[in-house]
């Protein structure tokens, strides 16, 4: 999402709308940005001009690290005709519980997919958010962060997010977010958010010619050989530098 703090320590935006992007394709200038950084070998200039300079050498290989909605950002990044000018600089992607779709009853998720298509303006807010949040309060019961840095607030959803949202989650149903580039899928049987068949489902179309709508998912005999796929596929992206998307 948008920086919520900005580099002289204020806040940059309103904490509960930090993450409301209303055009996925806002954040091609950063990744362009990150990446030309990070495969320029020219020493690193003053805090200005960060974007003519580079990092003081060039990484050889990047690998794309991408949760939840940073998944459908990096997707539609790597994937748009006249998309993101650096995405080539990418080796690989992981991708971690992909929001690939709404897991909602369906007529919430016509709700939400067609709110932009009826007119109401981007910025209109659909849940104003700021209630506790049940996922951060499991979050926090195991990993320790800043709630200055990510909310432990129901997050605002707009109707612009929501239509970001569904145009990324459309381009891979439609066969048109092809990575190009290997890319290892992450999930958990237990997720509180996403529908993980759906995730298995739907990772398959990143895949070119492979958008067939079937089952991908691993049955208990075949768990030992998903182990291996997953430790050489690790092994073989160590050393590898990590560029991390994030909703």
């Amino acid at each position: 999402g948008r920086a919520k703090v900005g580099i002289d320590g204020q806040p940059a935006v309103e904490d509960l709308l930090a993450h409301d992007s209303h055009d996925f394709r806002e954040y091609f200038e950063e990744l362009d940005a990150t990446l030309k950084f990070l495969k320029s070998p020219a020493a690193l200039p003053p805090r200005d001009d960060l974007r003519k300079g580079g990092c003081g050498k060039a990484y050889e290989n990047i690998v794309c690290y991408a949760h939840s909605t940073g998944a459908l950002v990096a997707g539609q990044y790597a994937s748009e005709k006249g998309g993101g000018a650096w995405r080539g600089a990418v080796d690989g992607y992981i991708f971690n519980s992909p929001f690939w779709s709404w897991n909602l009853a369906w007529y919430e998720k016509k709700a939400v997919q067609n709110a932009y298509k009826a007119g109401l303006p981007d910025d209109y807010i659909v849940d104003e958010g700021g209630g506790p949040s049940e996922y951060s309060r499991n979050m926090k019961r195991t990993y320790h962060f800043s709630s200055l840095l990510k909310d432990d607030r129901s997050l605002s959803i707009s109707v612009g997010w929501c239509k970001a949202v569904t145009i990324a989650q459309s381009m891979l149903k439609a066969g048109d977010m092809v990575l190009g580039k290997p890319a290892l899928v992450l999930s958990a049987s237990a997720d509180e958010v996403l529908d993980v068949h759906d995730i298995d489902r739907l990772s398959d179309y990143l895949v070119e010619g492979r958008k067939d709508g079937k089952d991908n998912s691993v049955e208990d005999g075949e768990a030992m050989l998903v182990e291996r796929t997953i430790e050489s596929t690790f092994t073989e992206l160590s050393g590898h530098d990590v560029l991390a998307a994030d909703s």
